[in-house]
């Protein structure tokens, strides 16, 4: 009801799920797409002191194999990615995801993705050879 201090939403914008529609249509079908995924969910930290920087923190995007390696992360970059407290924030993932050795592009909103899909995505969903046996 209207008291009711939470209430349920969708979880991606229009925008990212727009993006995420165009991602499905091209990225093969051996590969998963997760929304909103949770830094800390897909990397580890040698220092405990790190955790809640990296576990507070989304990725909007995550392409994985179907044994759950971590390909790629996709970062949506709308106009408030223009804000110096966000360009903070984005920095600090850049270098979590080159330190955890986790590819990362951004990828700024607008009205078709498909360029920056086919042209950057692809060569970070090549399998090694490991991750085909595992």
């Amino acid at each position: 009801g209207a008291n009711n201090a939470f209430y349920k939403k969708r979880c991606l914008t229009q925008t990212e799920f727009i993006f995420y529609k165009h991602l499905r249509k091209l990225i093969k079908d051996e590969y998963k797409i997760d929304p909103q995924v949770v830094l800390s969910s897909i990397m580890g930290m040698k220092h405990y002191s790190n955790w809640n920087r990296i576990n507070q923190k989304t990725v909007d995007f995550v392409i994985r194999d179907e044994n759950f390696n971590t390909h790629i992360g996709i970062e949506l970059d709308d106009p408030t990615h223009n804000r110096e407290e966000r360009q903070k924030r984005d920095y600090f993932v850049n270098d979590v995801f080159r330190d955890a050795g986790i590819p990362l592009i951004r990828i700024k909103t607008n009205n078709s993705y498909e360029y920056e899909i086919k042209t950057r995505i692809p060569k970070y969903l090549l399998k090694t050879e490991e991750e085909t046996r595992k």
